[in-house]
């Protein structure tokens, strides 16, 4: 998820940790995957959506356009 450019107008969709998000979300969706050490299968959708929101902020805060 940190390779992804997310400083553009973008929104995030998170899927539930057991069906995840139907086709119609998938077609036209870029998707990625949170590195997770150990034998974690998953984390919950919230702490998934707070990673995803801290990161893009993290991006715009190091964006030469935000200087």
């Amino acid at each position: 998820y940190s390779a992804m450019d997310l400083r553009g107008h973008i929104a995030f969709a998170v899927g539930s940790e057991s069906d995840g998000l139907g086709a119609d979300w998938l077609a036209d969706a870029a998707s990625t995957r949170i590195p997770m050490a150990g034998r974690v299968d998953s984390v919950n959708a919230a702490t998934a959506a707070a990673l995803l929101l801290f990161e893009a902020r993290r991006q715009r805060a190091d964006s030469p356009q935000n200087e």
